[in-house]
């Protein structure tokens, strides 16, 4: 059994060589299928990031959850390093753990990595290693809408024509495949449930949503399902 908890979501993903460990930039997902948070739960429609939390709030994450994790993993002798994605409910009571992966986790990923002002290949190398190297953080925001297929999250339809192009963006603006199949003519379809992610990028959270809604329109398919509300709360 386990206890409901009201609240809003958070993703909460930091990197660690198993003795230290430190956030990635904080992200929000949308479960739900619709706007203003209806309909059935998703593996997410959308995120943006950075969230910025207050500090009490971030110091509770750090010294109630994050910390004594990374002292467990210690005592069990347990060498872990790599990504620990927690995902926290924010209830009246403080964070609660909903669970963890070891993984990045989709859709955060989008809006995570374009924040960061590092090597990616360098400092996961190094953490793979034991060595948890610092990094920066570029000055810019990220947004990342799905697009999904007719049906989704239940019975996604497949095979459905995209039409648009999936290979146009910019350095601010571009296509995350998810569910695409591209056939031997060079034409897309839908492959899976949810489908793209469009992503933006921008000085500010609002450019970076327009940005990302933008990419979204150079793309369409019948029954195409996608929020209109991504980022709304945090405007």
């Amino acid at each position: 059994l386990e206890e409901f908890q009201p609240g809003w979501e958070l993703s909460y993903i930091v990197l660690t060589n198993g003795r230290e460990a430190r956030e990635l930039p904080v992200a929000q997902d949308h479960k739900r299928l619709q706007d203003n948070d209806e309909g059935p739960n998703t593996g997410g429609m959308g995120t943006v990031a950075p969230l910025q939390l207050n500090e009490t709030l971030r110091g509770r994450i750090e010294e109630d959850i994050v910390d004594p994790t990374i002292r467990l993993l210690e005592k069990k002798g347990m060498v872990y390093r790599g990504i620990l994605f927690i995902g926290l409910m924010i209830t009246a009571d403080g964070p609660k753990v909903l669970e963890y992966n070891v993984r990045f986790g989709d859709p955060e990923t989008q809006v995570i990595l374009p924040l960061l002002d590092v090597d990616t290949g360098k400092l996961f190398h190094e953490l793979s290693r034991g060595r948890l190297l610092p990094f920066g953080l570029r000055q810019v925001h990220a947004a990342c809408v799905i697009m999904a297929a007719e049906g989704y999250p239940d019975n996604p339809v497949k095979g459905s024509p995209i039409q648009g192009d999936l290979l146009e963006g910019s350095i601010t603006n571009y296509f995350v495949h998810a569910g695409t199949r591209k056939s031997s003519e060079g034409e897309w379809s839908v492959n899976g449930g949810r489908v793209l992610g469009a992503v933006g990028l921008g000085s500010n959270l609002k450019e970076a949503i327009a940005c990302a809604y933008r990419q979204s329109d150079k793309a369409r398919w019948q029954g195409m399902q996608l929020r209109r509300d991504i980022g709304k709360k945090q405007l």
